[in-house]
């Protein structure tokens, strides 16, 4: 009698357990469902369903890029715009032109075993795409605006329209002689070739108008180094236009704020 009575007991006591176990799990489940759309609570205390991104691009900030051949102005051009309330563009990171150059080795050079294996484009094109845009954002305080500064990396200006389709481009364009002169007074390049340096300018700087045009006046612009020290404020409310923040005096006299300057470049403006 006992036994059968504790068998019946542990029978009924089992199912409830389960019973419950399956409610608990379906309204977790229900639950989860819910809590996985994103929702706000507007002024009138009613929910309202926000969609989702449709794609990567839909989350990608749409950065600030200075570029060109070495020397030719683009410190000065980045402590500009660190100068503007709204944008942050600190010293350069170094690394993006490794990660750049991995790209090209496993997009370019080894094309055919990265499609096979199965990181190319995509996983390829979002990791190098993360990559950049954790450096960017982690260099220093948030802003409005965020921009990356680093010369050689406009070689890669078609990769780089590619992976960040909401960014926008500083060509910065300086008189050949001038920029190989500065180059080579800073061992950027060597003085043994001066013809040799001019040639390989001429070639570099003619590939990024190319690229720039190609990429369009709305992502892409040039600012010669000349224009910027001669009309300063002139080229800067067209820069600023551009990238889409207001103008603000400040930037003309970036030499009263260098101690509130982000990251390091300074000493050679």
């Amino acid at each position: 009698m006992n036994s059968v009575y504790m068998f019946h007991l542990i029978r009924l006591v089992t199912h409830n357990v389960l019973t419950r176990i399956a409610l608990v799990t379906f309204v977790g489940f229900t639950v989860g469902i819910l809590i996985g759309r994103t929702f706000v609570l507007t002024c009138s205390k009613k929910f309202v369903f926000i969609k989702k991104p449709q794609s990567v691009e839909d989350t990608i900030r749409p950065f600030i890029f200075i570029g060109g051949h070495e020397s030719s102005g683009t410190g000065l051009m980045r402590i500009k715009m660190d100068a503007h309330p709204w944008i942050r563009c600190g010293a350069e990171p170094m690394i993006s032109l490794k990660v750049l150059s991995l790209w090209r080795k496993f997009a370019v050079e080894q094309r055919d075993r990265s499609t096979e294996i199965g990181i190319y484009p995509h996983a390829l094109n979002n990791a190098t795409r993360s990559y950049i845009s954790e450096t960017i954002e982690h260099m220093g305080p948030d802003a409005k605006i965020l921009c990356h500064k680093q010369p050689s990396t406009f070689l890669y200006l078609p990769i780089l329209g590619k992976l960040f389709p909401k960014a926008k481009f500083i060509h910065m364009i300086r008189d050949g002689r001038g920029a190989v002169a500065s180059s080579m007074n800073r061992h950027l390049l060597s003085k043994r070739n001066h013809l040799g340096a001019l040639l390989k300018w001429q070639k570099q700087v003619a590939k990024i108008i190319d690229e720039c045009k190609i990429l369009g006046r709305h992502r892409c612009i040039e600012v010669r180094y000349e224009s910027l020290i001669l009309r300063t404020e002139e080229e800067l409310r067209r820069v600023l236009a551009f990238v889409n923040a207001p103008w603000d005096p400040v930037v003309l006299h970036h030499e009263l704020l260098k101690e509130n300057l982000t990251g390091l470049n300074t000493s050679r403006v």
